[in-house]
């Protein structure tokens, strides 16, 4: 039986109860697989979800999320004793963590978004949208001075946040993405595939979790913009306010 992921189809889920299908351990730690969660899986350029399994008085803190051998395994900071392995947990997610890693994310998309538009000749091929270390990388005809792109670009950035625009998530088929200026993952074999929108920007194929409105991403600075080898980097951070 495999782990229902829940915040694929409703990322504003933190909370829900659930069975443990199976427990263990392994270089990561000591682990649960559960029926299903809300947690978001690691992966796909951003950090997994954080938070608590609950059962009665007793609460126990998972550390990360991973997909291992087919099974989403919640590793937890010591192994759940034997007397809880057939309670009902209650698996709750650390709320502002997750809020951070979908800033993180949306706001990665909406420089993609913006690159593509006023660069057409440059093709996002990789988000790393985590709270250390944030870019977006892009290949294709790399601009002779890539740092000029940055006055370009953050103005526009914080216009959209300003606008407010919408960000929307549906499934798509894989013939309709087959011609968008982006790459599908490699694993991506099923036949819809989930993608991401803001407002009238070209969708992007992206499994992650995403705020409602650009608005909430509050402050995104572009960091540097380096290039080399056929290959621009954009990093940027969300600073807290």
């Amino acid at each position: 039986m495999k782990t229902n992921l829940l915040y694929l189809i409703d990322p504003s889920l933190h909370e829900v109860e659930g069975s443990i299908l199976s427990s263990g351990s392994d270089d990561n730690g000591a682990y649960v697989v559960l029926d299903q969660t809300p947690a978001y899986v690691q992966g796909g350029g951003q950090e997994s979800d954080t938070g608590q399994l609950i059962a009665g008085e007793h609460s126990f803190s998972f550390l990360k999320v991973k997909r291992v051998d087919e099974q989403i395994r919640h590793y937890l900071y010591s192994p759940l004793p034997s007397a809880l392995l057939d309670a009902t947990m209650t698996i709750s997610i650390d709320a502002e963590n997750r809020f951070l890693n979908s800033k993180l994310h949306s706001a990665g998309h909406l420089i993609a978004s913006l690159v593509q538009e006023q660069f057409p000749d440059l093709i996002p091929i990789k988000g790393h949208h985590y709270k250390e270390g944030s870019y977006v990388e892009f290949s294709g005809a790399v601009p002779e001075v890539p740092q000029l792109m940055q006055i370009i670009l953050q103005p526009m950035i914080d216009v959209e946040i300003k606008g407010n625009n919408c960000i929307s998530i549906h499934e798509l088929e894989r013939t309709e993405l087959a011609n968008l200026p982006v790459q599908l993952p490699s694993h991506a074999q099923q036949e819809k595939i989930r993608h991401v929108t803001i407002d009238t920007y070209q969708s992007m194929p992206c499994g992650g979790t995403h705020l409602s409105t650009l608005a909430e991403i509050g402050t995104l600075k572009i960091q540097k913009i380096k290039a080399g080898k056929g290959i621009l980097r954009i990093s940027y951070s969300c600073p807290i306010s």
